[in-house]
């Protein structure tokens, strides 16, 4: 069984400056907790994350004599190429031989994996930024693509879990085109200055897109259909001020998120000390603050849970592939009493014949009571269904 992703984080030239975008990328791509809190999110294995270090000035070939073979294991590719050589070996010259050096490596391999390289030059101030360049599985950064000098690590983690969602959800032998569009779910009475402040952020991150209310939606045609659409295919991005949990279309967006099981953010805004309870189960969602005004935290959080949620669906249907003794639903997190109807009736819909129907959602485990529960459930409306995490279900196969 392939890897649903591999990413490969090649380092050329001065490791000292490279060495802080890379351990940056390792703690988010590993789903390292770096403040104490929390539980590691289930996101790459130490396996499917590779470093290597050239320190050559002639980093182009070192890397065409290294052995990247060990990417075959993998069903899509990341490449993040962080070059610290001075600009003399790393402008023109890298462009043409570094990455290209990479990529015809890989090309070579008798069946390649999907791959994107992702060129940070770190000692060009300026931009080299193109959506679409001669090969579109090449993006290169300057340093302005990074914007300020504090902002910089951020900027890059956002450019690569970017890239690798595109990776994920573009499908094995689809093009890269299409970007994953974040969903900015708020309530008019207090949520706009908040939301209307981080859409303007994120314009300084090339490449990014959204989907806002009064910006996209055709007021005179099916307001229901094209917020319920946009929801199904987009990581929402969930604004919630104090007067969200009441509104009648921010309660649909959340429902509409969790009945197409996709990636949700909480950015929790409100302000009042005391809080009535709210119809929406917001328990089983990330969600972040930004008493410091941090917009990058919101869409770093964002990303990250997408990514996780992606990885999540591809391991589950690689485990079952070979199985045709089960057939499965799966839930992206903790499961809802809605996202169980989902998944049974998913279930129903496939049919079972001799199989057994199985809904798994991501580790740990439920509590026993709740884990009771939820199997009576869905044995009550599918015959023989039982609920399990990811590592149950490896237990099973």
């Amino acid at each position: 069984m392939n890897s649903p992703l591999i990413v490969a984080l090649i380092r050329a030239g001065n490791s000292d400056d490279s060495l802080p975008y890379a351990s940056r990328l390792r703690e988010i791509l590993l789903g390292i907790a770096t403040n104490g809190v929390g539980v590691p999110r289930e996101l790459l294995q130490p396996a499917e994350l590779r470093e290597y270090l050239f320190d050559s000035i002639d980093a182009a070939s070192q890397i065409a004599s290294a052995d990247f073979t060990f990417l075959q294991a993998a069903d899509r590719v990341l490449i993040v190429v962080l070059d610290s050589r001075p600009l003399g070996h790393a402008t023109d010259v890298h462009a043409s031989s570094v990455a290209s050096a990479i990529l015809s490596d890989i090309d070579g391999m008798g069946t390649p994996p999907e791959t994107f390289v992702l060129e940070v030059l770190l000692k060009e101030p300026g931009s080299l930024y193109q959506a679409m360049g001669n090969d579109p599985r090449l993006i290169q950064l300057g340093l302005a693509d990074l914007d300020e000098r504090d902002l910089r690590l951020s900027f890059l983690t956002l450019y690569t879990l970017h890239n690798a969602i595109r990776l994920l959800t573009s499908g094995l032998g689809a093009s890269l085109t299409t970007a994953p569009k974040l969903f900015f779910s708020h309530a008019k009475r207090d949520g706009v200055p908040l939301t209307t402040a981080a859409g303007d952020w994120l314009k300084r991150v090339r490449g990014f897109e959204k989907y806002y209310d009064t910006q996209d939606l055709d007021l005179g045609g099916d307001l229901t259909a094209q917020l319920s659409s946009a929801v199904a295919s987009a990581i929402v991005v969930v604004f919630r001020s104090d007067a969200f949990d009441d509104r009648y279309w921010c309660q649909k967006e959340v429902l509409w998120a969790e009945q197409n099981a996709r990636p949700v953010i909480i950015v929790d805004a409100r302000w009042q000390i005391e809080h009535s309870p709210s119809v929406i189960n917001f328990d089983s969602m990330p969600g972040v603050r930004i008493p410091d005004g941090s917009l990058v935290r919101i869409f770093t959080a964002a990303l990250t849970e997408a990514l996780r949620v992606e990885l999540f669906k591809i391991r589950v249907q690689s485990y079952i592939s070979g199985f045709s003794s089960s057939t499965v639903a799966i839930i992206p997190r903790s499961p809802s009493v809605l996202a169980l109807a989902v998944a049974c009736a998913d279930l129903r819909a496939k049919g079972q014949g001799q199989s057994v129907p199985l809904i798994v959602y991501p580790n740990p485990s439920l509590p026993q009571m709740l884990l009771d529960a939820a199997n009576e459930l869905a044995e009550a409306s599918v015959p023989g269904c039982r609920v399990v995490s990811l590592d149950e279900l490896r237990l099973l196969l």
